[in-house]
Parts: C-alpha cells; sequence; structure tokens
C-alpha cells in the first residue's frame, strides 16, 4: 500500500502550492519554538525574556503577511529588470522593507516598555543586514562544518570580526544626534488597539485587512490623552520628581536611585533632568527650594513638599495643596491639604500625583500592583490599607 501512496503524496507535494505553504508555515514555526524556548530556557533575553520573545514574533508574523501581499509585485520587478529588478535592487528593497516592517511592528511595545523610538533603524539594517548575511552567517555554517576536525577557529576568529563590526555599527548610529525619540507612556488600552488592528492585518485578507488600521490609528492616538504626573515619589520618599511642564523636570539630589531616576526620565519623556533648585520661587522656575522643603506652582495651585516639621504650620496655612516627607501631626493641616504623607508612603508605597481643575488625582504602586502572591502586603500593612 505505501508503494502507491507515498508517489501520490510526493506528487501532490511538489504540484500543490497551497499545501507547500501550510508545510512551510508549519516547519517554519515548528522552529521558531524551538529556538524560542530554547532561548527562554536559557534566560538568553534576560527577566523580559517572555516579553521580548512576544515583541520579536509579532514582528516575525508581521514579516510574513507583508511578504504574502508584496511577494508578487517583487517578482513583476525582477522580470522586468532595471536597477530596481536587479539581485542587489531586490536586496536593497527588501532589507528596507523588512526592518520598515519590523520597526513599526514591535514600535507600540518599545514605546509602552521603553518609552523610545529608534529613528535610525533603517539606516543601521541597510548595513549591518549584508554584513549578517554574507558574513557572519555563511562563516557560522561553516564553523559547524570544521569542528569534526577541531578547525573551527578558522571561521569563528572571522564570524567574531563580523558581530564587532555589527556591534560597532549600532553603536555609532544610536550615538547620532536624534536617533532616539523619547515618547511619554502608552496607556494599556492603546496597546490593546495597536496589537489588535495588527493582528487584522495579519490574518484577514483583501480588503478585509484594512479594517484594522482605525485601531491602529485609535492606538497611536491613544499617547495623547496621557497625563503625565506632576510630581512623583518613590517609596521611601528619598527621591521626589516635579514636572514643570514643557520638558522640564527637576529630581531631588541624592547618589541612589539611579535606576528609579532613569525610568521616571522615559516615562516623563525627557532626556536629562535640571538641577534641584535651591533659591526662592520666580516667575521662570516656578519652584524653589531651601532646607525645610520646597514650594512650587503646578496647575495654578501652590503646592508645598515639607521636609522641616518646624516649617509644616506656615506651609499648611499658606500652600493650596501639602506633601509632607517628615512625621507632622494631621491636625496641623487641615481642610484636606495633605495630598501625600509619611503613612501613605509607608502602606502604599510610590505615589504618582496629577494635579487638575477637581482637585489631585493619586496613582500609588499598591494599587497598580494589587494584592498578588508575588506582593505581598505585611499584615502590620494589611489593617491600615482603608484607613486614610
Amino acid at each position: 500500500m505505501s508503494s502507491n501512496i507515498t508517489p501520490r503524496a510526493a506528487g501532490l507535494v511538489t504540484t500543490d502550492n497551497t499545501l507547500q505553504g501550510a508545510l512551510s508555515t508549519f516547519v517554519g514555526g515548528f522552529l521558531y519554538a524551538i529556538v524560542a524556548l530554547t532561548a527562554l530556557s536559557s534566560s538568553y533575553y534576560g527577566k523580559d525574556g517572555r516579553t521580548i520573545v512576544y515583541i520579536i514574533t509579532l514582528g516575525v508574523v508581521g514579516l510574513v503577511a507583508i511578504y504574502e501581499v508584496t511577494a508578487t509585485r517583487m517578482s513583476a520587478l525582477r522580470h522586468r529588470g532595471g536597477i530596481l529588478g536587479s539581485r542587489i535592487g531586490l536586496f536593497v528593497a527588501a532589507t528596507l522593507l523588512t526592518s520598515l516592517v519590523a520597526s513599526l511592528a514591535t514600535a507600540p511595545f518599545a514605546i509602552y516598555h521603553f518609552n523610545r523610538i529608534a529613528l535610525f533603524g533603517l539606516m543601521a539594517n541597510l548595513v549591518a543586514v549584508p554584513v549578517m548575511a554574507m558574513w557572519i552567517m555563511p562563516l557560522g555554517i561553516v564553523s559547524f562544518l570544521l569542528m569534526p576536525v577541531g578547525l573551527e577557529s578558522l571561521a569563528l576568529v572571522p564570524m567574531g570580526w563580523g558581530i564587532s563590526l555589527v556591534l560597532w555599527i549600532a553603536e555609532r548610529v544610536a550615538a547620532l544626534p536624534g536617533s532616539v525619540a523619547l515618547v511619554p507612556s502608552m496607556p494599556t488600552a492603546g496597546l490593546v488597539l495597536l496589537a489588535l488592528g495588527g493582528i487584522w492585518l495579519c490574518v484577514f485578507r483583501d480588503r478585509l485587512r484594512f479594517c484594522g488600521l482605525p485601531f491602529i490609528a485609535l492606538g497611536f492616538l491613544s499617547i495623547l490623552l496621557v497625563k503625565a504626573p506632576d510630581i512623583i515619589v518613590n517609596r521611601d520618599g528619598g527621591l521626589v520628581a516635579v514636572n514643570l511642564g514643557g520638558g522640564r523636570v527637576v529630581m531631588s539630589p541624592g547618589n541612589g536611585n539611579g535606576f528609579e531616576r532613569d525610568m521616571w526620565q522615559r516615562s516623563l519623556a525627557v532626556g536629562t533632568t535640571e538641577p534641584w533648585p535651591s533659591g526662592g520661587i520666580d516667575g521662570s522656575s516656578r519652584i524653589g527650594c531651601d532646607a525645610s522643603g520646597c514650594i512650587a506652582e503646578i496647575a495654578g495651585n501652590t503646592v508645598a513638599i515639607v521636609t522641616d516639621p518646624m516649617a509644616a504650620i506656615d506651609d499648611c496655612s499658606n500652600a493650596d495643596y501639602v506633601i509632607l516627607l517628615t512625621r507632622v501631626p494631621r491636625r496641623m493641616c487641615g481642610d484636606g491639604r495633605i495630598v501625600l504623607s509619611t503613612f501613605r508612603i509607608w502602606r502604599d508605597g510610590a505615589h504618582a500625583i496629577r494635579f487638575t481643575s477637581d482637585g489631585p488625582i493619586v496613582e500609588t504602586s499598591r494599587e497598580r500592583r494589587g494584592d498578588r502572591p508575588w506582593s505581598r502586603i505585611s499584615d502590620k500593612r494589611r489593617q491600615y490599607i482603608d484607613t486614610d
């Protein structure tokens, strides 16, 4: 029976384009899954490995979808001849198209997680991809062939030169002015809309796939709806950032908290911060500090940041809102002026405060994190959760 079935199967595979596409998709997906699982199990991508693999997967899906649409057009260019139809022209076009699709597919996740977009990725890939395809990868295959006889170093050493060249290209492009654009944090709803729109474009065919474009547009527009925090206080009150608007941010001094400083700068989409002021308030700075605290003008409100208990009486009397970074009896400030106190920092962790016409909106890390098994709240703090 097998002698009759095998020729039929062989003929079917060699003549049916749909079956060939299905088999190639299955084999490619299977190999990709093996490589991805191996990279995750070996912690190749670090603690954020799952996120990185997910982003790469979306990029690959986008590439498959775009080449499904453009394959016939690129084939027509090849038969037409000319500069674009030559091998070099098609290679450059394919490289640019691949880089563009991969950048667009991963941009939403880069904005959501890292608050940045690489603007010169096309230029870097135009130089780095040929080095990868014509130098690094062929030498990698040659090294495997030379391993049985112990001569793999003959290929691995020049392969390392190629990798160093790619890294040098990446460093030079990243160092160019304007190579990276900082973007405010994207809301989760915007990321979901972008993912749905991208999946729609990749899965559906014909004109129906363009129905995913409105979802993508709404996802990017959601960035405009995000209002950056006016004041951020870390979990122990030792680091404070004040957003003065117009790309101006000041942070309290200190040698520690370097990671938090970097993350806050990315979240607020600022490259550098201004030095912590030490003089009085003037029309340009909108903030002044001394040994007892700071006074800032934010959204038409006078906000006092108190670090000395002796200054609490005057600040509570004159300021619209008060942030207490030192222990002060609550009775000293009334009328709901206290926005944040050391007790709330101890109970709820880091705080982000936005001042609106209706009053301050406070967001805490405890609220965002939730009561989860890996972030258990101690029994001592739990009894104060509903306490204001």
